[in-house]
């Protein structure tokens, strides 16, 4: 038998218009002088499936979107030059160029071994014209509010976002370079100046006097006077936003003129913030303190870090060592050469190599020190009990029990994984929880860091978690004249198992740090305690959602944050085309749409649910973000954007055509000096 040369193997993803249906097709075509026999396996990991009519192709689903498909009885082996055009079901990547990235790999099966081949050769797509959206996308029609969009000549610099008030006194300075007098001690005065050479202003006489002043009824104060300039803040946070004004009005003058002023500033939005899902594709620290650095000069003050999901765990916790040493990791060699487990499976792209990454303890204590002097709070995402498939793969050979064996409960999660879930019965479930929780604390108190919030995710747990599990048979909120073949006793048992869950996970963290709030996805939203300041609600809804689980975070008494996913989801596209990347299940939404839109507008809230607002999060979810590059283009210049409705979400005096000039006259120049590769605002 000859071993299959994988280079010579070629796979092409295309498309073919028929009859108004566009179909998809999978060809592979072998280039080889030896025959493709049936002894192969074509590995893919971001969901490619063949269509149920295919005759002499199996596939195989193995985890997730991860499987193969290998010839079956009906195959002919195919000779030098031959294809086979192989029919495959449609999916939200229909029509964009990331089709191409399906991970593919080759196997084959020589004396009973499945050998490792490799990568085949893989041609371009060939794409049906994009025109209008496939399958689950949609091209939302965006509400946003009337405003009054003034076309007058700014004299002034535009800062952003927008102050809450300043008063120009019609005149400038010219300043020879900055000299910085301060109040402020140690490693918060280092940052300070450390930033002010950001600016490239260097040593000068003009004098900038920076001071905490706790007695201010704002954020920050800024007064530029012809010799000197003074910058007041209650918190070392209003300090760096005040700086960055600061580097705005200055850095618009290319012979360092300096505008007289006063800025008298503050946040409409307690909670400015930011999620980055480093599960899926992770990033290593310097790419994350860039994105905090990015986020500071606009005044956010939140960065929720998505440390767990499905795809991966990546945070060390010493306790409990095979989290990051095995669900770190995905790859083809998922067990070493003891049959012991040593990755997660390959997904979302993935190829057949060793691929991930985590957090060291030193690092992440390192990342929390950094984001204290930018002003920018880290809050860690743990998922659970859903999304938890890196967990229990990990521990699987481990004496933790997180699940229950005896469970014959059947359900399918939203990404395919079939026991992805935590039992909420086990002991143990509360165990762990209490473990990671304790070590987490332990790394902010290293870091002297107040560990004010921890998000436990709780979203999309599949209908039939639970139900048929002896464990929670046996637990005392269960009922046992509930009949599980009754739909209505179905949900009161789902209720109660989750409000079971959510307050004894809740009250696992207050015991450990009493002062810590707890976020939860608003699919939680009736089972927690309402208990204000305590927990709160992080709600994902698309902007048209007048669903049930809109009404009841209407009717809760929890605070909770707008993370409207048609605006505020930044791993959908910017716009329809072939080669924007993206998932685009949720809407397309470029920078003027973010600018533009309104938060308290969304889902037709009313004032009374307005009142438990208390801010915005922009999400980056990571299933198609493979690098660093792609991260900076899906943020910026949208993140711009999002920060000037964070900080005052009033679109009443908006003015589009300034924010935008600015942003391509100053800000990207800015960015540029963070090393951050945003997307060109001319495509």
């Amino acid at each position: 038998m000859k071993k299959i040369n994988p280079k010579k193997i070629s796979v092409q993803i295309i498309e073919d218009r028929q009859n108004e249906e566009i179909l998809t097709f999978l060809i592979i075509e072998n280039r080889d002088d030896n025959p493709l026999g049936s002894n192969w396996r074509l590995y893919s990991s971001m969901g490619l499936t063949p269509s149920s009519n295919e005759k002499s192709i199996s596939k195989i689903h193995l985890e997730g979107r991860y499987g193969y498909i290998s010839p079956n009885e009906n195959w002919r082996s195919l000779a030098h030059g031959e294809e086979i055009r192989i029919r495959i079901e449609n999916w939200l990547l229909s029509g964009m160029q990331l089709l191409k990235r399906q991970g593919f790999y080759l196997t084959q099966f020589k004396d009973g071994k499945e050998l490792l081949l490799g990568e085949p050769h893989l041609e371009e797509p060939d794409l049906v014209p994009l025109t209008e959206p496939r399958m689950g996308a949609k091209l939302f029609k965006k509400t946003t509010l009337k405003s009054k969009e003034t076309n007058l000549k700014r004299a002034y610099p535009v800062i952003i976002p927008t102050p809450r008030k300043i008063e120009h006194l019609g005149k400038e300075t010219q300043i020879d370079g900055i000299k910085v007098e301060t109040n402020l001690k140690n490693d918060e005065k280092e940052a300070v100046n450390e930033l002010i050479r950001t600016f490239g202003a260097g040593e000068g006489s003009y004098r900038l006097k920076v001071r905490k002043d706790p007695s201010i009824d704002c954020d920050y104060q800024l007064e530029t006077k012809p010799r000197e300039a003074s910058l007041k803040a209650k918190s070392f946070r209003g300090i760096v936003w005040g700086l960055h004004s600061f580097r705005q009005i200055l850095s618009d003058k290319e012979d360092l003129t300096l505008p007289l002023l006063k800025i008298i500033d503050s946040s409409s939005m307690e909670y400015r913030g930011l999620m980055i899902d480093l599960a899926r594709h992770f990033q290593k620290p310097r790419q994350v303190k860039k994105i905090i650095e990015s986020m500071a000069s606009y005044k956010m003050n939140k960065l929720q870090l998505g440390m767990s999901n499905d795809e991966g765990w990546r945070l060390e916790i010493l306790a409990i060592s095979e989290l990051a040493n095995i669900g770190g990791t995905r790859s083809h060699e998922q067990f070493n050469h003891f049959g012991e487990r040593r990755a997660l499976a390959p997904a979302w792209g993935d190829g057949h190599c060793d691929t991930g990454g985590f957090f060291s303890q030193k690092e992440f204590i390192d990342l929390l020190k950094f984001s204290k002097l930018r002003g920018v709070e880290i809050i860690l995402e743990i998922n659970l009990p859903g999304h938890s498939n890196a967990i229990l793969r990990s521990l699987e050979n481990s004496d933790w029990q997180l699940a229950d064996p005896e469970d014959r409960s059947l359900h399918t999660s939203a990404q395919g994984f079939k026991q992805n879930i935590i039992n909420v019965g086990c002991e143990d479930t509360y165990r762990f929880l209490r473990t990671v929780v304790k070590e987490i604390k332990n790394l902010y108190d290293q870091a002297n860091v107040e560990f004010k919030a921890i998000h436990l995710g709780g979203d999309e747990i599949p209908a039939g978690a639970w139900l048929e599990s002896p464990i929670c048979h046996a637990l005392d909120i269960w009922d046992e004249e509930w009949d599980t073949a009754n739909s209505r006793d179905r949900t009161k048992a789902r209720e109660a198992l989750l409000k079971y869950y959510c307050q004894r996970a809740a009250l696992t963290v207050s015991e450990i740090a009493p002062n810590t709030s707890v976020g939860f996805w608003h699919e939680m939203v009736n089972h927690v305690k309402a208990d204000r300041g305590k927990s709160y609600t992080s709600v994902w809804l698309l902007n048209d959602d007048r669903s049930e689980q809109l009404k009841n975070i209407e009717t809760s008494e929890r605070p909770f944050i707008i993370c409207n996913s048609s605006y505020y989801y930044f791993d959908m596209p910017y716009c329809m085309k072939p080669d924007e990347p993206g998932l685009p299940w949720a809407s397309y939404v470029d920078t003027e749409d973010i600018y533009k839109f309104d938060p308290l507008t969304s889902w037709e809230m009313s004032q009374k649910m307005r009142t438990r607002v208390i801010g915005l999060q922009a999400q980056l979810w990571s299933e198609t973000v493979i690098d660093s590059k792609q991260m900076d283009y899906y943020l910026f210049p949208r993140l711009i954007s999002f920060a000037e409705r964070a900080w005052n979400p009033d679109t009443s005096e908006q003015n589009w055509k300034s924010f935008l000039e600015t942003i391509k006259k100053r800000e990207l120049g800015w960015l540029k000096e963070l090393n951050i590769s945003y997307r060109p605002m001319s495509k």
